[in-house]
C-alpha cells in the first residue's frame, strides 16, 4: 500500500481513531511513523497514534506516492490493508 491510498483509506476517520498494526493475532499499538524519500514506516510500542498525529506527520513529505511499510523486530512488513472498528474508534493495519 502506498501512503496516499493509506491516507485515502482514512480521510473519513475521526481524528481521535487510533491506529494499530496485526500481527497474527496479536494487535500492537502503532506508535511512531518515520518518513524517508522513498517509505513510510510504522512502529509499534507503547500507545497508539491517532488520525489526527498521522496526517500531521504525513503532511510534511511532498511525494505521498512512498510505500507503507511495518517494521516488526527489525524485519519490514508490506500493508495490505486496513480494517476498522468504528464503534471504538480503532483502525487496524495488515
Amino acid at each position: 500500500m502506498r501512503l496516499i491510498d493509506f491516507l485515502q483509506a482514512s480521510k473519513d476517520l475521526t481524528g481521535q481513531t487510533q491506529f494499530y498494526l496485526k500481527k497474527e493475532n496479536e494487535l500492537l499499538p502503532l506508535s511512531k511513523l518515520s518518513l524517508t524519500s522513498t517509505h513510510c514506516y510504522l512502529y509499534s510500542g507503547a500507545s497508539a497514534l491517532t488520525k489526527e498525529k498521522i496526517f500531521n506527520i504525513a503532511a510534511r513529505t511532498k511525494n505521498k506516492q512512498i510505500k507503507l511499510q511495518i517494521i516488526i523486530d527489525k524485519r519490514e512488513f508490506p500493508v495490505y490493508g486496513l480494517q476498522l472498528i468504528v464503534n471504538k474508534q480503532i483502525a487496524i493495519l495488515m
